[in-house]
């Protein structure tokens, strides 16, 4: 029995192999026929083997399918984090160009408070001298007035 399926197999496998002889379609219908084997046995016949051929491609791309589904997920988180931090980085541009526009400011008015304390250091020192002045004249008054007593 196992041998006579190998046989009818061999037989359908000639049928459908590529064969240049003009009688092999005749050849394999008759051979078909006298195995017991018609139309309906022949398609699915072939229709086992397309499923064998086939099968293994199915599942690689089944296993492609699934990698791709894994990375849109990454892809997604990827466009979610890379969304958050773009909106970060905006927010830190317009955070630095407010720190500038304060640096500014602060800068001008360091420059004026350094002007005014500049100019508050020369009167010190006018103040100081006009100081060391009155003491001597008023040790010099205090001096006429200690002789006219």
């Amino acid at each position: 029995l196992a041998q006579a399926k190998w046989a009818q197999g061999l037989t359908a496998a000639a049928c459908i192999a590529p064969n240049p002889a003009r009688f092999a379609a005749t050849a394999c219908n008759s051979t078909m026929s006298e195995l017991g084997l018609g139309e309906d046995a022949m398609q699915g016949f072939i229709r086992h083997q397309v499923i064998n051929i086939l099968q293994p491609v199915a599942e690689t791309i089944q296993d492609i399918q699934a990698q791709l589904e894994h990375f849109r997920k990454d892809l997604d988180l990827t466009d979610g984090r890379v969304a958050s931090n773009k909106s970060d980085v905006e927010q830190l541009e317009r955070d630095n160009l407010a720190q500038r526009a304060t640096n500014k400011d602060i800068k001008s008015q360091l420059d004026k408070l350094q002007v005014e304390a500049t100019k508050d250091s020369e009167e010190l020192t006018r103040t100081n001298q006009d100081l060391q002045a009155n003491k001597a004249a008023l040790a010099k008054l205090n001096e006429k007035t200690q002789h006219n007593k």
